[in-house]
């Protein structure tokens, strides 16, 4: 059945967007790009299949838009905008047609953002390597993308850091008796993300350099 566009009226609150009228009544609403790209326009005819074709394209212009909004103030992954999406109802395939789009502009890119993620929280709060693929997993990021985000961490680079963080800790415990100060910068390492040998390794240079030493064997542990 023949229908024909009789009005084309832009809304006043959201000046992006068009309201259809068809055989003189209000039919949908398309954004401009829609309206564009389906060369919508006074007069013309529209069949069943066509109406569907616009509002099936206008899903997919909503996708890309909730997309891009969601990316505007911080990085994201594909993972975390593909979740997004998801939460917002859209289809399975607007998601991956809005995901190719933003991939596309460069809003979107897994590589880059775990090399930044690295960068970032090692410099500013002294995270170690497991701690870094634990919070890119998170993210949805690949094995492949985070071992290469991680190369660049060497082994010398990973104990000079976690050295540094045990000695910041252990002058905050140096009142306590060797044994639960251990356990403490233990755990604390192991939070920040450091391997167990690199964290056996710190404490060892620890003891060795004496510190509560004397307290050995006769503090009680509590």
């Amino acid at each position: 059945m023949e229908r024909v566009i009789t009005k084309i009226e832009r809304q006043r609150r959201n000046p992006a967007r068009f309201n259809i009228y068809v055989d003189g009544e209000y039919a949908f609403s398309v954004h401009e790009d829609v309206l564009i790209r389906c060369r919508l326009s006074k007069g013309k005819v529209l069949e069943g299949a066509d109406v569907a074709d616009v509002l099936q394209e206008e899903e997919r212009q909503s996708a890309v838009h909730a997309a891009l909004k969601f990316v505007r103030y911080k990085p994201r992954t594909r993972a975390e905008v593909e979740r997004h999406l998801k939460d917002k109802g859209f289809e399975t395939e607007f998601i991956r047609a809005a995901l190719t789009r933003l991939q596309n502009y460069g809003y979107v890119n897994d590589e880059a953002f775990a090399r930044a993620w690295v960068e970032e929280r090692r410099r500013l709060r002294g995270k170690g390597r497991y701690a870094l693929k634990r919070e890119l997993q998170q993210k949805g990021i690949e094995d492949r993308i985070i071992t290469e985000a991680l190369a660049p961490i060497d082994d010398e680079d990973e104990y000079r850091l976690a050295r540094e963080w045990a000695y910041k800790k252990y002058e905050r415990l140096k009142h306590l008796e060797w044994r639960r100060a251990e356990r403490r910068i233990g755990s604390f390492l192991q939070r920040k993300g450091f391997s167990l040998s690199h964290i056996t390794a710190v404490l060892n240079e620890l003891r060795a350099e004496g510190n509560g030493a004397p307290c050995d064997g006769d503090g009680q542990d509590s």
